[in-house]
């Protein structure tokens, strides 16, 4: 009598196989469940290494980041390691730490710049930059001064404090740096030098 009923080897070798093969599947998958190794809870879920009473006592954002554009078509955009609020009824909104940020003008000219502490000036719509800033211009200056600001609604950079820069001219130093639009020649960008301006010509 044909195996299965089957009088032909190929009809026999599926019929087999019909019946082995989910034998083999289910011997697979009991083995995968008695050879597992067990998972603990809290291996499951990541948590962040952070010191809970610190944070209730003084609440924090974690990398924040702003980006707007002014009325004058200039783009600026912020990034902080961290940020925690202002203080209520100063004015002044939050202190950002370790910031970066960028400033590209509509001609072109691209600024960025970095800070060891910034705060927001809300009424004055100011970043007040301090503790140390660095300003890159595409132009090819690189200024470094303790405090200074950028603005949110229109195209302007001060800096003050003990400015140093070097450029294509050279090396100079200065009381005021002002990066803003030029008032006799519309849609460009100018970098004005003010206050017992010293430059070490270095062509």
């Amino acid at each position: 009598m044909a195996l299965f009923g089957h009088d032909n080897p190929h009809s026999r070798a599926v019929a087999l196989l019909k019946i082995t093969l989910p034998l083999v599947g289910l011997a697979i998958l009991s083995t995968l469940f008695l050879v597992s190794t067990a998972r603990v809870p809290d291996d499951l879920v990541p948590y962040a290494d952070v010191d809970i009473a610190d944070l209730l006592r003084e609440p924090r954002l974690t990398g924040p980041s702003y980006a707007g554009v002014t009325r004058d078509g200039a783009i600026v955009t912020l990034s902080a390691r961290e940020a925690l609020p202002g203080e209520p009824g100063t004015g002044l909104g939050g202190l950002a730490r370790d910031l970066n940020g960028s400033l590209e003008t509509p001609d072109g000219v691209h600024s960025t710049f970095s800070a060891g502490e910034a705060r927001l000036d809300v009424n004055e719509d100011l970043v007040l930059l301090l503790g140390g800033v660095t300003i890159s211009v595409s132009t090819g200056y690189t200024l470094t001064f303790e405090e200074g600001q950028i603005a949110l609604d229109r195209t302007s950079i001060l800096a003050f404090g003990g400015i140093s820069a070097t450029g294509p001219m050279g090396r100079l130093r200065a009381g005021l740096v002002s990066i803003a639009p030029a008032k006799d020649s519309p849609g460009h960008t100018q970098m004005v030098f003010k206050g017992g301006v010293r430059l070490l010509y270095q062509p």
